[in-house]
């Protein structure tokens, strides 16, 4: 039995996966590599998911390409773009029994700890994916997916869409909006001057 470190809910149907394949041209390469206050991104990443208390995993382009993690290592499916770690974390999430996916990218460092409650409170109750949105912009890579949409997922890979954004709209997802409190907590780390202004921030 899983539990969530919110507010004590229990989530015995839920796994995790974090997106760690893509090559991360505008940072040097290697995203998941790069360091915040000394800690590697993907190990921000799963710490975060661990105090949710369910299962993880990442997901990757290549076998070692995120070393010395102790969480399985899920080979993204043969399509291009983001599409293809979310078709292979779906299918996991199947293997594993879950009812629902929760994915998250392995370089939004501050994610929020309700991310996981509140997300799946209003998949359950819709029967849809959810996906995070903050200042008027939303968050695809953070999102829970109802394992019943693997199907259309997977559709909407094989006639060619790549992005996470067109998955959701083709499977009628909803948006779940955090508030502007300060620093946003879905903050993406895509280039160096991105690494340093963040680290900035939380000094």
């Amino acid at each position: 039995m899983h539990w969530c470190g919110v507010a004590g809910l229990r989530m015995p149907d839920i796994v995790a996966v974090i997106l760690a394949g893509g090559e991360g041209r505008r940072i040097g390469g290697h995203k998941p590599m790069q360091r915040v206050n000394g800690l590697r991104l993907v190990d921000i990443a799963l710490a975060r998911v661990r105090t949710w208390g369910i299962e993880v995993a990442v997901s990757v382009r290549y076998t070692g390409q995120v070393p010395e993690v102790d969480v399985p290592e899920i080979l993204d499916a043969p399509f291009e773009g983001p599409i293809a770690g979310l078709v292979a974390a779906l299918h996991w999430a199947g293997s594993a029994r879950a009812v629902s996916l929760l994915v998250v990218p392995c370089d939004t460092p501050a994610l929020p700890p309700d991310l996981l409650a509140r997300l799946k409170a209003v998949s359950d109750a819709t029967c849809a994916p959810c996906f995070a949105r903050s200042r008027g912009g939303d968050h695809p890579a953070c999102a829970v997916w109802p394992l019943s949409a693997t199907t259309e997922v997977e559709a909407f890979a094989t006639a060619g869409g790549r992005s996470l954004k067109g998955a959701l709209e083709r499977c009628g997802a909803h948006a779940v909006e955090w508030r502007d409190e300060g620093n946003d907590p879905f903050f993406n780390i895509n280039t160096e001057t991105d690494l340093q202004n963040f680290q900035m921030k939380r000094v």
